[in-house]
């Protein structure tokens, strides 16, 4: 359980979910109006940065909101998937319900999950075991409750918050630097070796109310922004979590968890459009707990966001399986609830077209997905023996027209 909490719902191998009391936090004066934090070597800077942000462009620029609503546009169109690669088996190392992937430049796909979160299980392009990476200590190689993966050129990039860094692996998978990391990062985007996006939250006088972070190499926030302004709580942290994505056009998306908006934000912190999907099967969650008890389903929340070469906007969302109830059930030690995530949520895909505003297309699928980038989604199962895998898929647009009449 988190510390400091009431028990809530675990998941089988993962405690999610956790709330507490917590302690509102009010911004101080200074923090009336959210703007970018703008941030050197351990202050903050003031007319500096302003004269910065004011040549940059960044200051003054009006965003664009774009509204979509009503059901897909094209009436023929249905999401495909096709399986790819599975992961996992008898001795499936990295594999499980609350997974971490990315596949590097080598083809290979590297896999971490919570509860086993000081290694790296290490697989080739066919799914085929190769190594485990790491164990559980502080030093090179060596990791304490991994939260991220992700592989960016010639480089791996693995975050563990329980030792407060990113490790950053070179071809042959072996650690050539550390990277401090401040909090414990919902999500990480690496933007290029030398910088990285941070979705957080940081409970300093300074910074707190701010979700997003850019980090230099060196592990110094040289940016923070996001804040809406209002009471900062602690037991509403998931106000907070975004899902991080590369933009087409520079800059990366950031979308809500709880709610359904998707913001574009510069590297410099100016957010330039935000997308609000407004639909019936997913109410505003921002002002509802996390958790309302095992007889309340769970509310929907974002999973994921991917933007593809035509800058549509791909959306995974987690919402409550159709038997939701019959995933529940008192953990033995009576002090929560217990269930496995791919029978207690599906995933309902969307695809936005913001230029449109439109929705162009959309499938629900019977498991909790999470996507890998180009176009690719991995979920997590069991088989009928109980052993672990993880499902890749690739997943497209598919039109009836295409399917009976060939390529048009």
């Amino acid at each position: 359980m988190c510390p400091g909490s009431s028990p809530l719902i675990r998941f089988r191998r993962h405690t999610c979910f956790c709330g507490g009391a917590g302690n509102p936090r009010r911004p101080p004066p200074d923090r009336a109006s959210p703007q970018p934090r703008w941030i050197g070597t351990g202050y903050l800077i003031g007319a500096a940065a302003a004269s910065w942000l004011a040549l940059s462009g960044s200051s003054g620029a009006a965003q664009e909101y774009v509204r979509v609503e009503g059901p897909p546009s094209c009436a023929t169109c249905r999401l495909v998937l096709e399986r790819e690669v599975s992961l996992g088996g008898p001795d499936a190392p990295g594999v499980g319900p609350f997974f971490h992937l990315a596949r590097d430049g080598r083809g290979r796909f590297l896999v971490a999950h919570d509860d086993a979160a000081d290694e790296v299980g290490v697989y080739d392009s066919s799914g085929s075991f190769l190594r485990t990476l790491g164990r559980r200590g502080q030093g090179p190689g060596e990791w304490s409750r991994i939260y991220h993966l992700d592989a960016k050129g010639r480089f791996v990039y693995v975050t563990d918050p329980g030792n407060g860094r990113e490790t950053v692996l070179d071809q042959d998978l072996a650690a050539v630097r550390a990277i401090p990391l401040r909090g414990s990062p919902r999500d990480v985007l690496v933007v290029s070796d030398s910088l990285r996006i941070m979705n957080t939250l940081l409970y300093s006088p300074e910074l707190a109310g701010y979700p997003l972070h850019v980090v230099d190499l060196q592990g110094r926030l040289t940016a923070s922004f996001g804040y809406g302004g209002g009471v900062v709580r602690q037991d509403r942290e998931v106000d907070a979590w975004r899902r991080l994505a590369a933009a087409s056009a520079g800059g990366f998306w950031a979308s809500h968890m709880s709610r359904y908006l998707i913001e574009r934000w510069t590297i410099g912190g100016e957010r330039t459009l935000t997308v609000e999907r407004v639909a019936a099967w997913f109410p505003d969650g921002s002002g509802r707990p996390a958790w309302e008890g095992p007889d309340v389903p769970p509310r929907p929340l974002i999973a994921g966001v991917w933007e593809d070469n035509e800058g549509l906007l791909w959306v995974a969302v987690a919402v409550p399986d159709r038997e939701w109830s019959k995933a529940v059930s008192v953990t033995p030690d009576g002090a929560g609830y217990s269930a496995l995530p791919g029978d207690y949520y599906d995933t309902m895909i969307e695809v936005l077209d913001p230029s449109s505003r439109r929705v162009v297309a959309g499938g629900r699928f019977d498991f909790m997905g999470h996507f890998t980038g180009n176009g690719r989604i991995a979920a997590y199962r069991e088989d009928t023996a109980g052993m672990p895998w993880i499902d890749v898929f690739r997943i497209r647009i598919e039109s009836e027209r295409r399917l009976q009449h060939g390529p048009m």
